[in-house]
């Protein structure tokens, strides 16, 4: 996969007066020029987008302002174009990777647009991604053994979680190839039962993930204790996100819902999140914070979103958060049409289809997500709604340079599960003369194989 990544980072002239510099780092070009970046994101395009309601095409004027501002560069300038050109199936996805100026990681990337009009976050072709350097060592090869383990972590005091729940169950359940194993964990009393039932009256189905339910603790240490015994694959949370004295993310107790305060929720910064990975050499491929300002700055100049941190500083490989507060409609519709894409890019891989070896794009996945946030304004056409509304913009993914691959190995249930499939399209296929012994005995060996995936 080709791909463009500019780089942004901080210079000193020798007046001691900092300033942003960009350079093309991907493709790589001989004897290639760092040039002055100008964008400080108080322009007028950038503070007009920052507003609660925004004017007719504020959207686009920022990401055009972006983008003449990049191709200021005049590698970009030859390469960003260029890379426009790419045709449907093949990818040309673009990249910003960020060194830790906090002014460079405000600005809305996301929204990046060309002058005639093509918003690249709204196209598989280019997507939009953001590159972080790490602490952590760069794995680009990673062993998958399904099931697929997701841990959802679903509490935001005085917004109920159901939709967040059924979003990311559907989403699930549209790739039933994809074997998947769920831990919810969950404050809301009501919320909590009827997951309770619903994952004893479904555990023998094959129609749904293994479904296993947790209340929140009321010690954060118990919490990631919990999350970190699981191992995920996947890690979701669904609960108040905040800059306010440093980003951090709220989970609500059930106490906290019981008297409606949020006197005892957990509050999570970036340091704290190194323990929900400390069981484990493997920590979660992707992290996804489905919260308010959890990739947002910090209140001060030297802090940086919390998305970025988890990168920078715990060295996840890749984490998705919000760049503003986000509704909680938003975030549901996020998330079915997140993971929907996501799981039907795994399904490709376990099935072993044309393309699917190629690495994880995160960003390949917003995609689908930013589309549903811009198309859910029914009175515009996706162009205007593009152009003049910002929810789609949020949702921004951080990784590290090196790309995941996944080598998948099938596992007994998915095995057991071709065999049966194999078996029964064998049956269906005999014709009338086929003689009865034959017939029983791929009977006998289909209820077997069907009694073996029963008692897994």
């Amino acid at each position: 996969m080709t791909r463009l990544v500019f780089h942004l980072a901080g210079a000193v002239d020798f007046s001691e007066v900092r300033y942003v510099v960009i350079s093309l780092e991907e493709p790589s070009v001989f004897n290639s020029m760092t040039r002055p970046f100008q964008c400080t994101g108080r322009e007028e395009p950038f503070v007009v987008l920052r507003q609660d309601v925004i004017p007719t095409d504020a959207t686009k004027a920022a990401g055009v302002k972006l983008f003449t501002e990049v191709t200021r560069h005049p590698e970009l300038a030859q390469y960003l174009p260029a890379a426009l050109q790419t045709q449907p199936p093949q990818r040309y996805p673009v990249f910003v990777e960020l060194a830790t100026e906090a002014g460079v990681e405000a600005l809305p990337w996301e929204a990046l647009c060309s002058p005639s009009g093509e918003f690249l976050g709204l196209d598989e072709r280019w997507a939009v991604g953001r590159i972080v350097d790490s602490q952590a060592i760069d794995r680009p090869l990673w062993d998958f053994k399904p099931p697929l383990r997701v841990a959802a972590v679903m509490s935001c005091l005085g917004v109920p979680a159901y939709d967040e729940w059924r979003a990311l169950k559907n989403a699930v359940m549209s790739g039933p190839e994809v074997e998947v194993e769920l831990l919810t964990v969950v404050s809301e009393p009501l919320l909590y039962t009827e997951l309770s039932n619903l994952a004893r009256d479904q555990r023998q189905s094959a129609q749904f993930p293994h479904l296993s339910v947790r209340m929140v603790p009321q010690e954060l240490s118990e919490l990631q204790e919990m999350v970190s015994r699981f191992g995920p694959h996947l890690l979701h949370f669904f609960c108040h996100g905040s800059t306010e004295g440093s980003p951090h993310i709220q989970l609500a107790v059930k106490s906290d819902w019981v008297s409606q305060s949020p006197a005892n929720s957990l509050n999570i910064e970036t340091r704290e999140f190194k323990d929900f990975v400390g069981r484990t050499s493997d920590p979660p491929w992707l992290t996804v914070l489905n919260c308010c300002e959890s990739a947002a700055l910090g209140r001060s100049d030297n802090l940086h979103s919390l998305a970025l941190g988890l990168v920078y500083q715990v060295g996840l490989p890749a984490v998705i958060g919000m760049r503003e507060p986000i509704a909680s409609t938003d975030a549901s519709l996020f998330t079915g049409a997140f993971y929907k894409r996501l799981l039907t890019d795994f399904k490709a891989r376990i099935l072993r289809l044309p393309g699917s070896d190629e690495p994880i794009d995160w960003a390949r996945f917003l995609v689908a997500a930013r589309n549903s946030l811009a198309k859910k304004h029914k009175t515009m056409t996706l162009t205007q709604a593009a152009s003049s509304t910002k929810e789609w913009t949020l949702p921004v993914v951080y990784m590290q340079r090196t790309p995941i691959t996944f080598q998948i190995a099938p596992s007994q249930t998915r095995r057991a599960r071709l065999e049966i499939e194999a078996l029964q399209g064998f049956l269906a296929q005999l014709p009338p003369s086929t003689p009865l012994s034959l017939r029983e005995d791929a009977e006998s060996q289909l209820r077997l194989l069907v009694s073996q995936l029963e008692e897994q």
